[in-house]
């Protein structure tokens, strides 16, 4: 791609400072991802803030939930007019509007498993621990990335799983290392040497690599990657290079970054054995106690259907509960963990969890969308598995908030969130403060959104002050949170205002567009301030916080702090009287202050950044500084005011516009084709005929050449004021008719005088007077526009020429060249920035507000955090506290005044307060001497002197010139610490020399003055290091601060350097003994590299006798040679010799030895004891005494001969004197009882003149220690199934003091007392007695000691805790009786048909769950009671039985929840039968005819009836309930029917009377009708009769229904003529009504005949047939008897 062309698939302009970080490939990794969110509460809602600011492809939000007033504490997207909506639909809108580029849904259903198959990650918010299992287990199996976030109150949690198998493509934030090849020899293994030795210390064993750029051994070109191993003199082996070409020149080897593989546990597994992210055990210890607080939250919640209440202890001590209850976690192996449980941080916690807070939301959201881009972008390690993060620090620590739960009740505003935490009074005293944020970009955006949220100085006389006088530019857009498109153009701080004020519309807001620096503190005077009651800085300049900071110290206000680069942030709080002042550095590492040797960027650069600060100044000389000047020169009116203000420039300014008037600036272009012949002539001169005055011409780079040119005549362009062009093909053309500039035209900057200028850096009147007549052509004509460089418009050609610059210089020198995005982030000094980060540090600055704001608070309360989100890393710790210094009157004094004058001010420069503090008041510098005291800003206060009372920092950077000698005083500090004695110590210095003498501290007129000076061997040379860093440490009483001090060495070419200890002014001692060989070497005077430049060395000091034995003398070797006469009776004597180096033309340096001689031995080496026994104690410290021995001879020196090593003892070589160098206890060491040391004594110069001692050492035991025991603690739980004799655990213990030793050991019971069920036999802690936990109160813990005592003297005890919890088992299954139960089938629903009795042996006996096995019989069963109840009708006739199989499990027998046992039983459930049908006759109604014969019975119908719908019921009752005769005589008493007047029902009597006895009976279902008797009534003639018979239900079901039938018979007596054919239908329908509606249940009765009577027409046929018949029979009988 060329280099003017961005990717068309990536808005890099957008993206620009993301990219930075993490990469184009992981970016378009992110913008093709597809990430569901579920939960847009606070967190929720910062999650899916950041991956849109960040580009994700797609997100799928998920939260069906209404908006609540909590939510509006911590979710931004959410107003009042929200309330009751969707959280998902009333954050879309909004979230789609932060980045057109990111496809913002809704998913509005369930969460299913086809919909998790759609995405590659998803993040669950506030939800329950039963959907993270379901949702976790299905994610882990299918390989979708799966993560879990979740805030409670100040308390947050953050899990990770992205399978079994995540490959890290890239694990870490640094770019790899590259570095610039000197030389690659042919060999195996090749060796590979880096032009900088520096750069090999960053490579490590192992490391792959790839090379580039190599001309001569082309084969490593683009070869695959290769490991590297370090050698001990800083070269590479890089394997077989033998059969490769020579290696020529040039290349460089970059490192290839290695893959990594994840495996992440599912979240079933990780709940039980978490691995936590943590930077200590302490750490890993309070997450552990986190990590079951939030699993006990979760089951409070599933237990009692709602969260705990707001800081009500009783739902707290039911938390801590429930956590104690859980199962233990286990370790990394799988071992159980013994690990206590912080109740108190527990209660903590539940007693805030109802809370929902901004900050804690904000960082917290921050970190989980990282994960999330990790997972996606597979650029950095993923966290490995838990982060929990905590700032319960916020909550005051000396109060109890749930003394006053009315304070925490929730009020229905937009604060209750934060209310459930802090209460409504801190809310209050939020509202009235008023803070000023300096900085509206990235960070101050996050705050100012955190502040409307959490209400600062939204009420009353509060409020916010922003201060940025930026604008809003398109790359702001994709981290600073408050801008939006339309806004680009406009001052940030007015936007910001304006976004904030949408967020909380009660929060004041106002915007400064006026920077905060010295130049503006009339607007930010003493009124602001006094107004202010808190500053918070987001900037991006350490010259612009110091600033800050001091305005803060200075007014005494409280200042809130953050950075960020990259994925690394810092977030800072200082509190005046608090905590330390901020102590940054002060400038950034490559901010403009920071630049290279100008040496080393035009003739030797070695990196790419060298090219680059060369592309950038040619840049500034070519385009700004020579238009700058030229203008200026046209302005002053006149040549002398020019001539001085070309005078007031320094050397380097001048000469580089010489270079330019001189060289091409010769005459004004006039079009576009003027403008490239220039740039083709520069581009000759910089890359062609300059270069080859330095090194040889390599192949150009063809594209960068033109691109070169390309911008070079644009920018040309655009300072004349002319139009440009943009197209290539052009150029190519135009430059192939342009001819090439003649080298004497271009190149005037090389003549002898120039270069002499630019060596010397010294520049005569002639110089100014040879640029001004070069500037005259320039005095007329328009004046040129000088271009400040820009580095945000990609269009302008600003990075574009320095990136061809830089690149074509790299390519010169053989370097290895920038791209173009590295060039533009490192000349443009852009800070990589990400919106994850930027976030974080927000919201820890947040967290800090509430301590701030929340009252007065001790140090502890505060904290200073990092975090490094690409390598997991989250450090908090606290401040240091400030350095106070009590005065006199024990006043701090901050400010010193004396009537309107200002003595003293602490925000002054340190060197203006160390010109005032060694004043006087009466000393006249402040003016008469009776004036009134002086005064502080606390109160009066008479002070004869000012004291500096604030330990100020140490300054970060110096310069030393490479010609300062030994001695120098490189810095001078003042410090004041009057209470204690201070120090100065010098830690180390990096790279390691002995170039700096420790520093010296000196008391002058009340101040400590220390200095840092350079040693007597100091060698400065810029060539070989440029800089130096020394760690250095003051030490006041108890407060001790370490500092950096840079010192960056400036070559001096005019210096000469003498190397060798005796060039310092001290010199360089020599001892030599006096029967040294004459002329025998004696010092060899090293002087590196002098040599070659024909050094001349010689004594210049006198040498005469009688002092003098004769001459010393140097040979050409540097040798210092003895007189040729020896040394012999010289013993005693020293000679001092002056030597003098002379280098020639000139220079020279000297030195100094000192001689000194010594005596011959004139006796032998003697001890004055042969033997010694020494006694020691065995508590003697190392470095102790032991000894001191002593033997006569000259220059006596002492070493221990053996043992050889001794590791106990050690000897002054010099005094004889016997140390210690180790501890000797005897448990440690049983060897150190007896020592044995033989000792040899000598002397110094004539060693082998020595003697020996024989010297023992013993050491004595001392009881000093009581016995040591593992464990330290005995913590277990055992079940109530532990068997008698089982071994819970064997104390080991061991007396320190006599390892041998025996021990007593004793078992004392605290908790229960006297219990026998634990018995200790001979350290075995076992069980004694059957352990049971199923009656009440049988399970507890046994708390005891174990209390181990040794024999010594003084006795010594150690207690070992004992702590035995006996959990329940779940041995017997539950069981319950066979039971039968008995229901009418009309029974309704819900009737309880009673209830089945379980039991349980296990305690609590009645923790059984019911249930009903299969089937779908109407009945339900109570799953707690055991109750059994109706659901639905029955039907005796479809189902009279039913028999159930009861299940049975129990529950809360055992922690364990698959330790369930079940049982079952049967219970038959029978159906009573209800009559729920009448009986049915067939026919209903009958008439019949009978013929009575006197004295007889006639059977006259059975009446034949049953159930349909029952046909089982059979058993029937027969009664004559009823009825009436009709005849010539009748019934009597019946008359003729139902007549008026009559009673109805009649009785049978009245029915049946006229004869004794009644005329018809039943004989079941039969009719019998009786003649037995006659009476007077018995009727003579036919007669008929109507009975109604009534048939009821006999069988034992109730209630009995019935039903009637109705008989005619039609009476013929045996002496009867004739038969009645008609009857009386009405009367008998009507006593038929009267008695079915004198019954229970009534019948129908239909209007039907039951008797025959024949048609008129039926008679007459029926007449003739009979006549015809009989005339037949007639005819037929008369032919018979004729025949």
């Amino acid at each position: 791609m060329n280099v003017l062309e961005t990717s068309k698939l990536l808005d890099e302009e957008l993206y620009s400072r993301q990219l930075y970080v993490l990469g184009l490939p992981a970016m378009q990794r992110i913008q093709g991802a597809k990430v569901l969110l579920s939960g847009l509460q606070g967190l929720g809602a910062e999650i899916a803030k950041n991956l849109v600011l960040m580009g994700v492809g797609i997100l799928t939000l998920h939260d069906p939930h209404p908006t609540c007033w909590s939510d509006l504490a911590a979710q931004f997207f959410l107003s009042e007019q929200d309330l009751g909506r969707s959280r998902a639909e009333a954050s879309q809108e909004l979230l789609a509007k932060l980045n057109g580029a990111v496809q913002v849904c809704i998913h509005t259903g369930d969460i299913t498993e086809d919909l998790l198959l759609d995405f590659q990650v998803v993040v669950l918010t506030a939800s329950k621990l039963e959907e993270q299992l379901k949702v976790g287990t299905f994610c882990h199996k299918h390989g979708v990335c799966f993560l879990v976030a979740d805030t409670r109150g100040l308390v947050g949690q953050l899990f990770c799983d992205f399978g079994e198998d995540f490959t890290v493509e890239d694990p870490t934030e640094a770019e790899p290392l590259r570095a610039t090849i000197q030389h690659i020899s042919q060999g195996s293994p090749g060796i590979l040497t880096l032009r900088e030795e520096a750069d090999a210390h960053h490579f490590h064993n192992g490391d792959l690599v790839t090379f580039s750029g190599i001309e001569g051994m082309v084969e490593l070109n683009g070869c695959a990657p290769r490991p590297l191993h370090m050698r001990e003199d800083g070269t590479l082996e890089i394997g077989n290079t033998a059969t490769f070409s020579r290696y020529l020149r040039g290349g460089a080897v970059t490192e290839v970054k290695r893959p990594r593989t994840v495996k992440h546990e599912p979240l079933d597994a990780a709940l039980l054995q978490p691995r936590v992210v943590a930077q200590s055990p302490q750490e890993v210890h309070r997450a552990h106690c986190l990590h079951r607080a939030f699993r006990a939250l979760h089951t409070f919640q599933q237990l009692h259907g709602r969260p705990p209440r707001r800081w009500d202890p009783v739902d707290a001590e039911m938390v801590v509960g429930l956590a104690q209850a859980l199962e233990p976690l286990k370790g990394t192996e799988g071992e159980s963990s013994e690990e206590q449980l912080d109740e108190a941080l527990v209660r903590t916690v539940a007693l805030s969890s109802a809370g929902s807070l901004s900050p804690i939301a904000t960082m917290l959201g921050a970190v989980a969308a990282q994960e999330v881009l990790k997972a996606v972008s597979k650029k950095f390690m993923p966290l490995d598995q838990w982060l929990y993060f905590d700032a319960l620090d916020c909550l005051p620590e000396d109060e109890e908030p749930f003394l006053n739960p009315e304070d925490y009740a929730p009020r229905d505003c937009r604060y209750d969130g934060q209310i459930a935490v802090f209460g409504a009074g801190f809310q209050k005293k939020l509202s009235h403060q008023h803070y000023l944020l300096v900085g509206a970009g990235a960070i101050g955006c996050e705050l100012l959104k955190g502040f409307a949220l959490v209400g600062l100085g939204a009420g009353g006389s509060g409020g916010v002050t922003v201060a940025d006088m930026d604008h809003v530019e398109r790359s702001n857009l994709s981290r600073q949170f408050l801008f939006r498109p339309q806004d680009i153009g406009r001052p940030k701080a007015e936007v910001a205002a304006e976004a904030a004020h949408h967020l909380n519309s009660n929060l004041k807001v106002t915007p400064l567009t006026y920077p905060l620096d010295p130049t503006t503190e009339h607007i930010y005077g003493d009124n602001f301030f006094s107004n202010v009651d808190g500053v918070a800085a987001a900037l991006d300049s350490f010259q612009a916080r110091h600033y800050v900071a001091a305005r803060c110290t200075h007014y005494l206000k409280p200042l809130l702090e953050a950075g960020t680069n990259g994925t690394r942030g810092s977030a800072c709080v200082f509190m005046p009287d608090v905590t330390d002042v901020y102590r940054g550095p002060a400038s950034d590492a490559d901010s403009e202050d920071a630049s290279y040797p100008v040496c080393t960027v035009r003739y030797f650069p070695s990196t790419a950044k060298h090219t680059l600060q060369w592309a950038r100044d040619e840049f500034e000389g070519l385009f700004h500084l020579s238009a700058e000047t030229i203008k200026r020169y046209q302005q002053e009116g006149h040549p002398q005011g020019a001539l001085i203000s070309l005078a007031d420039m320094d050397g380097p300014q001048v000469l580089t516009l010489l270079q330019v008037v001189l060289g091409v600036l010769r005459e004004r272009p006039q079009t576009w084709r003027d403008c490239v012949l220039w740039a083709l002539g520069h581009w000759q001169l910089c890359f062609h005929y300059g270069i080859i005055q330095l090194l040889r011409l390599f192949p150009p780079d063809k594209d960068m050449h033109l691109l070169y040119v390309l911008a070079a005549a644009n920018l040309y362009a655009q300072m004349h004021g002319l139009p440009g062009s943009r197209d290539q093909t052009e150029l190519r053309g135009l430059l192939k008719l342009l001819p090439l500039p003649d080298l004497q035209d271009l190149a005037p900057i090389f003549a002898s005088d120039l270069e002499l200028a630019w060596a010397s850096a010294e520049l005569g009147p002639e110089h100014l007077k040879k640029l001004h007549e070069a500037l005259e052509i320039w005095s007329t004509g328009p004046p040129l526009e000088p271009l400040m460089f820009e580095k945000d418009n990609d269009n302008n050609f600003h990075v574009d020429f320095v990136t061809a610059a830089a690149c074509l210089r790299a390519q010169n020198y053989g370097i290895p060249p920038a791209n173009r995005t590295k060039s533009k982030r490192i000349v443009g000094r852009i800070i990589p920035a990400v919106a994850t980060t930027t976030a974080a540090v927000a919201g820890l600055v947040g967290l800090e507000l509430y301590k701030v704001v929340g009252g007065p608070r001790p140090l502890s309360a505060f904290r200073h955090n990092y975090l490094h989100l690409a390598e997991n890393y989250f450090s908090r710790w606290v401040p240091f506290a400030p350095a106070i210094q009590k005065e006199l009157l024990g006043v701090r004094v901050t400010m010193l005044l004396r009537g309107p004058a200002v003595l003293y001010s602490a925000g002054w420069s340190l060197e203006k307060q160390a010109w005032h503090l060694p004043l006087s008041l009466s000393s006249g510098h402040y003016g008469a001497a009776q004036a009134p005291g002086a005064s502080c800003c606390f109160g009066c206060l008479c002070l004869n002197h000012l004291f500096l009372t604030d330990l100020h920092c140490l300054p970060w950077f110096i310069n030393v010139s490479e010609s300062q000698g030994p001695g120098t005083i490189l810095q001078s500090f003042f410090f004041n610490c009057s209470s204690y004695i201070p120090t100065l110590k010098l830690l180390h210095v990096q790279p390691p020399t002995n170039f700096f003498n420790p520093p010296s501290l000196t008391r002058w007129q009340g101040i400590y003055v220390a200095k840092i000076t350079l040693s007597s061997s100091a060698q400065l040379d810029a060539l070989v290091v440029n800089h130096y860093e020394l760690q250095l440490q003051f030490t006041c009483g108890n407060h001790t601060m370490e500092g950096p001090l840079s010192v960056d060495v400036q070559r001096d070419p005019g210096h000469i350097q003498c190397a060798g200890r005796f060039a310092s002014p001290a010199g360089e001692i020599i001892q030599v003994p006096e029967m040294v060989t004459p002329g025998a070497r004696l010092y060899t005077l090293l002087l590196p590299g002098m040599e070659l430049q024909g050094a001349q060395m010689s004594i210049t000091s006198a040498q005469d006798p009688p002092y003098f034995p004769g001459h010393f003398s140097i040979n050409g070797q540097g040798w210092l040679q003895a007189p040729s006469q020896g040394l012999k009776g010289q013993a005693q004597k020293v000679f001092q010799l002056q030597i003098l180096v002379n280098f020639g033309q000139g220079q020279s340096c000297h030195g100094m030895l000192i001689v000194k001689v010594l005596p011959a031995p004139s006796s032998q080496v003697s001890f004055l004891e042969q033997t010694q026994n020494i006694t020691i104690p065995e508590n003697l410290v190392p470095g102790s005494k032991v000894v001191q021995v002593q033997a006569r001879g000259f220059d006596v020196r002492y070493e221990i001969l053996s043992p050889m090593p001794c590791p106990l003892f050690s000897i002054g070589c010099v005094d004889g004197l016997v140390r210690t160098t180790a501890p000797l206890e005897l448990a440690q060491a049983p060897g150190a009882a007896v020592t044995r040391l033989q000792v040899k004594a000598f002397e110094r110069l004539w060693p082998w003149t020595s003697a020996k001692l024989e010297l023992t050492v013993d050491v004595q035991s001392v009881n000093r220690w009581p016995p040591h025991c593992l464990p330290a603690m005995l913590v277990t739980q055992i079940p109530e199934t532990t068997p008698v004799g089982t071994v819970l655990n064997t104390i080991t213990c061991t007396d320190p003091d006599s390892p041998g030793s025996t021990l007593d050991y004793q078992l004392m019971f605290h908790r229960p007392p006297g219990t026998a069920s634990l018995c200790l036999r001979d350290r075995v802690l076992q069980v004694n007695a059957t352990l049971d936990c199923d009656t009440p109160g049988a399970c507890f813990q046994y708390a005891a000691s174990i209390l181990v005592l040794d024999n010594g003297q003084p006795l010594m005890t150690t207690e070992v805790p004992v702590l035995v919890m006996v959990t329940p088992v779940n041995e017997f299954a539950p069981s319950c009786v066979p039971r039968t139960f008995r229901v009418r089938e009309d029974a309704r629903p819900h009737t309880l048909l009673g209830s089945v009795l379980g039991s349980d042996m296990d305690y609590p006996h009645d923790s059984i769950e019911f249930y009903i096995s299969g089937g779908s019989a109407p009945f339900a069963m109570d799953r707690l009671s055991g109750e059994v109840r109706l659901l639905g009708p029955l039907d005796y006739e479809l189902q009279k039985l039913y028999r159930l199989t009861v299940l049975l499990s129990d529950h809360s027998q055992d922690q364990d929840p698959t330790c369930h046992h079940s049982g079952s039983c049967t219970i038959t459930i029978e159906v009573e039968d209800v009559n729920d049908h009448a009986p049915e006759c067939e026919p209903p109604f009958q008439e019949l005819t009978i013929h009575s014969h006197l004295g007889h019975s006639v059977e006259v119908t059975k009446v034949s009836c049953r159930v349909p719908q029952e046909p089982h019921r059979l058993v029937f009752s027969y009664s004559i309930v009823g009825g009436e005769g009709h005849g010539r005589g009748g019934l009597p008493g019946c008359g003729g029917g139902a007549g008026q007047g009559q009673q109805w029902p009649p009785s049978s009597a009245t029915l049946f009377s006229g004869n004794s006895q009644s005329r018809f009976s039943l004989q079941g279902a039969v009719l019998v009708y009786n003649d037995l008797m006659l009476g007077l009534s018995w009727p003579e003639q036919p007669h008929t009769y109507e009975l109604l018979i009534h048939v009821a239900d006999a069988g034992p079901s109730t209630p009995h229904l019935s039903t009637t039938t109705t008989v005619i018979v039609h009476l013929v007596p045996w002496t009867a003529s004739t038969v009645a054919t008609s009857t009386h239908r009405a009367t008998v329908r009507g006593v038929h009504r009267l008695l079915v509606s004198s019954m229970m249940t009534p019948l129908l009765v239909t209007d039907m005949e039951a008797f025959w009577q024949p048609e008129s027409w039926f008679v007459v046929v029926l007449t003739v047939t009979s006549a015809l018949l009989l005339l037949a029979l007639g005819w037929l009988l008369s032919k018979l008897l004729q025949g």
